[in-house]
């Protein structure tokens, strides 16, 4: 019988028989402090338990299939999943590593925040798996990283697995791929999501020249798509675009500068400067645009203005504007960059 608060101590292996019954209320916090390997050979749905993995000494395997309600990971150490491991509500990452051996798994079918705590000394190591829908995060590390990715959304079973050296090509606007390492998202088809990934282990790289980015690509050693980068902050970057393809990195993308073209020829010229045009301004979250005529008053202003923004720019007078524009990304400061722009009008 498990019951409230139990703790199983074994200076050996621990082997639960096959036949053995149990009995645990909801929320049964159970501990096992076990300092060799723990094998379960039973059946016993174990979905009401509060596992918490205190292993002693350096290396151990969890052995037979095992679905707990929470896990906590505690001491130093690796842990090595043999069969499915699943947790349906919460993970504490504190101290220690897990990983899953040849026919292991390691699953979690909560919400993206059910999984807390995540460092250096604790992380999956190997692939992990989430199934479910909305938000899902995966608590991966690489030589001694925590490197976790979220993605915003997802639906179904997807894993996530580190590697090393991804080795994509760089071009015109990916100037820099990061080779230390990259994710690699199976079912990746279900994701169609923007990723924020870590930036954890990458102060080196992104102190180099150029803009951080996400990159994805269908395999490693080729051109990868660049998703470019909603949002940084000095630990995640946020993709601009989804993720959709299973390998993603990190990369560097040319900084990219917003140019406010200088000529407007509103009178029917087949798309040729017919309306004011704002080069790059795509690459941001959110602007405002504003023109001001010769007297130093404001004809327009718009919020969020893009190529495609309805307006008829015949309403404009012959003459030279001051166009004013303020762009930014989630969690960034503005910028402002402005320009002269002379209107011309058929007589």
């Amino acid at each position: 019988l498990f019951t409230l608060g139990s703790i199983l101590n074994c200076h050996a292996q621990l082997i639960i028989p096959a036949g053995t019954t149990f009995a645990a209320v909801a929320n049964t916090d159970i501990t096992i402090k076990a300092t060799g390997n723990i094998i379960n050979q039973t059946t016993f749905d174990f979905s009401a338990v509060n596992l918490n993995l205190e292993f002693i000494g350096a290396t151990q395997i969890l052995t037979g299939n095992w679905t707990v309600n929470n896990l906590r990971i505690s001491n130093q150490g690796p842990k090595s999943i043999n069969n499915t491991l699943t947790v349906r509500n919460r993970i504490d990452w504190i101290d220690g590593f897990i990983k899953a051996g040849i026919n292991g798994k390691i699953i979690h079918t909560g919400p993206a925040d059910g999984i807390t705590g995540g460092n250096a000394r604790s992380y999956c190591e190997g692939t992990f798996y989430s199934n479910g829908s909305g938000a899902r995060l995966f608590p991966i590390g690489i030589n001694n990283t925590y490197t976790p990715i979220m993605f915003e959304s997802a639906d179904g079973e997807v894993a996530v697995s580190m590697s090393a050296s991804p080795q994509l090509t760089t071009g015109t606007e990916v100037i820099d791929v990061f080779n230390n390492w990259y994710w690699l998202v199976t079912n990746a088809d279900k994701v169609n999501a923007r990723a924020q990934i870590s930036l954890n282990g990458t102060d080196a790289f992104a102190a180099g020249e150029g803009a951080l980015a996400v990159l994805q690509a269908n395999t490693t050693g080729t051109r990868p798509e660049n998703l470019s980068s909603a949002a940084i902050n000095d630990r995640l970057i946020t993709s601009r675009g989804n993720i959709t393809l299973p390998v993603v990195a990190l990369g560097k993308e040319a900084k990219v500068n917003v140019v406010i073209n200088d000529l407007i020829t509103p009178f029917g010229s087949a798309g040729v400067n017919d309306k004011l045009y704002i080069q790059n301004l795509h690459k941001y979250d959110f602007n405002t645009v504003t023109l001001i005529d010769r007297w130093g008053v404001v004809f327009r202003k718009w919020d969020n203005y893009s190529n495609d923004t309805s307006f008829d720019f015949t309403q404009l007078n012959a003459g030279n504007y001051i166009c004013i524009v303020e762009y930014w990304k989630t969690g960034e400061a503005k910028r402002t960059t402005q320009q002269m722009v002379t209107v011309i009008k058929a007589n």
